[in-house]
């Protein structure tokens, strides 16, 4: 499903820290369900606490809301869904499109959540100005880091109300983003937001970036330096990949750096234990672990007939046969992780998927502020540890499932397809 969405940077609070090469105003053609796979990744903690939300919902909720002809819209009966719940997509819109136009364009690689990313390096040590899960206290979403191996600050945010209604849940931000900031660390330090209109809206799609002015400084996470924060930003990257794939153990052991002397053996010998327990099979041709996931749903009708289509939705994870050979070196008898043998195995990881893409967004000139604007297509190019993947091989385009291979050798790929029976 590929929609185009107008990329705009609000300029009402500067531009000193935006990234280098934003457009002012462009339009990007999406792949709307490498988004929803990219929600379940950035939306999935590091850390595995007892209870879990399904790691796959985005792409099994909103893969019905989305409308599926046309610019990017929600179908006709979303509107009918409580508000509840159309609040947690806003939210996790926000988080996912503006997040998905910086990997595809912009090369960015790896995502921690800055509370986990503080704790994780800190050791509860520091806290941030505020705890608060929202509100003007509440740290940044993300530290991010891209194929530059640059420093990135983001808060996300979305709405399905107007274009008006994100330009001030982007302010809200502001106190948000700047709870964590620092100009001699980070290349950026953003706000990120969509839009994503109802059915009958008359407003097209779009997601804005902003540059509220840099406040406080979280001195800690300066002092360590911007190698130290890079390979830790990328540690929690890893194990959020890890979660998502199932591995919730494997993945709290890369986030504590420590193991429950109880459970050494399921995470150091990963084939017999988590790999098996998660439902994880070796492909004998490629040494590679693959599970599949499949969901049956039925589809309303878009013009609103009555009539329900059957669908079945499949996610297909795949890990790298490394992937035991990095629990079994980094885990130590009494549970204790190694750091450095796990950033030993990112790093080889992130040169054996390195590849060459290129991005492509069309930018809208504007000539004395008239309308209409002038438009060009840009092109860059830039080496990249994510890149997009299809079943059975690299090339997403001749496949019909479609998906992300992260910086960690892991790919995530889904399909839609009817249910023809007979």
């Amino acid at each position: 499903m590929i929609r185009t969405i107008e990329i705009r940077v609000d300029t009402s609070y500067g531009t000193a820290s935006l990234l280098p090469g934003l457009p002012a105003a462009a339009t990007w053609d999406c792949n709307v369900d490498l988004t929803l796979l990219l929600i379940g990744n950035l939306t999935t903690p590091p850390r595995f606490k007892g209870l879990s939300l399904s790691n796959y919902w985005a792409w099994i909720r909103y893969g019905i809301a989305m409308n599926p002809i046309g610019d990017l819209r929600l179908r006709r009966i979303w509107r009918d869904i409580d508000s509840h719940q159309k609040t947690i997509l806003s939210d996790d819109f926000g988080v996912g499109f503006p997040c998905h136009y910086l990997v595809d364009n912009h090369g960015f690689e790896a995502f921690a959540d800055t509370k986990y990313l503080v704790e994780h390096l800190l050791k509860g040590s520091v806290s941030l100005l505020g705890s608060d899960s929202r509100g003007p206290l509440k740290s940044p979403d993300f530290i991010a880091v891209d194929n530059l191996g640059r420093l990135h600050i983001i808060e996300c945010k979305g709405t399905q109300s107007s274009r008006e209604a994100l330009k001030k849940a982007i302010g809200r931000g502001i106190a948000q983003k700047n709870n964590l900031s620092n100009p001699w660390l980070f290349t950026s330090c953003m706000v990120g937001g969509i839009f994503v209109p109802q059915h009958q809206s008359k407003e097209a799609a779009e997601i804005v970036f902003a540059d509220p002015p840099a406040d406080e400084i979280l001195r800690a996470l300066a002092e360590l330096g911007r190698p130290a924060l890079r390979k830790g930003v990328r540690r929690i990257s890893l194990a959020k990949t890890l979660s998502m794939a199932g591995l919730w153990t494997a993945a709290s052991a890369i986030t504590d750096e420590r193991v429950n002397p109880d459970n050494v053996s399921f995470v150091r010998n990963l084939a017999k234990g988590e790999l098996t327990f998660a439902g994880y099979s070796k492909d004998s041709a490629t040494g590679n672990w693959k599970r599949k996931i499949e969901f049956r749903s039925l589809d309303e009708d878009t013009e609103e007939t009555g009539r329900k289509t059957p669908v079945i939705t499949t996610l297909t994870v795949v890990l790298p046969s490394t992937i035991e050979d990095l629990f079994a070196d980094a885990v130590s008898d009494d549970g204790s992780v190694s750091r450095t043998k796990v950033d030993k195995w990112i790093a080889a990881r992130r040169r054996d998927t390195r590849v060459r893409r290129i991005a492509e967004e069309v930018e809208v000139v504007t000539q004395d502020g008239q309308r209409p604007p002038a438009r060009g297509n840009v092109r860059r190019s830039f080496n990249t540890s994510w890149s997009k993947v299809g079943l059975g091989g690299p090339n997403a385009d001749n496949s019909s499932a479609r998906g992300w291979q992260t910086e960690s050798s892991v790919q995530f790929m889904f399909e839609r397809a009817e249910i023809v029976n007979g």
